[in-house]
């Protein structure tokens, strides 16, 4: 059996982002990992809840908010300063696509280094330095995503897709003094 915190019944998207995101990104740029993970069946609204919709503002999604919230804390931070790095993978017919990349031509695989970190090998982790660099590379990841139109929605993607932010911080202090990394 399992348990439910809750349930967001008829809830919108800021909603939505303050109940099961907002603490992500606060504890991550503390230096914790976050993961916010959309599951369902076909049709459920997965990719709504996590990209929303490009054709009003209102209906972003869970992954522009945040990208939205952590420049935002990070132009408050007087104490430290980030980088930011953004991957974009995607699990299509068992096979991984980078879709920061337009030529797929590498063949990616999922590796474990010496320090128990489970990565995939080979992935693009792109820098990024304000909001507007960050949503581009989320909108150009969407472009170059497969699509596989079903009975239950037409623009199906009918892949799985993991968006990444990594986020190393420095002291402003010590810039040597890496605090996460």
């Amino acid at each position: 059996s399992f348990c439910v915190d809750r349930v967001l019944h008829y809830s919108n998207q800021e909603e939505v982002y303050d109940e099961v995101a907002s603490d992500v990104v606060l504890s991550t740029l503390q230096g914790y990992n976050g993961t916010v993970l959309s599951y369902g069946q076909t049709g459920s609204g997965k990719s709504f809840s996590m990209m929303g919709t490009t054709d009003n503002y209102k209906h972003r999604g869970i992954i522009p908010r945040a990208i939205e919230h952590v420049f935002r804390e990070i132009a408050n931070s007087a104490t430290n300063t980030y980088t930011l790095r953004i991957s974009y993978l995607e699990i299509y017919n068992e096979t991984l696509f980078d879709l920061l990349l337009s030529d797929q031509l590498a063949e990616y695989k999922v590796v474990e280094d010496g320090k128990g970190s489970t990565h995939v090998k080979g992935l693009t982790r792109k820098v990024v330095n304000n909001q507007e660099e960050a949503l581009n590379l989320l909108f150009e990841g969407e472009t170059n995503r497969a699509l596989g139109a079903h009975h239950y929605n037409r623009a199906s993607s009918r892949s799985h897709c993991i968006f990444t932010m990594y986020v190393d911080i420095r002291s402003r202090s010590d810039a040597d003094e890496i605090l996460v990394g």
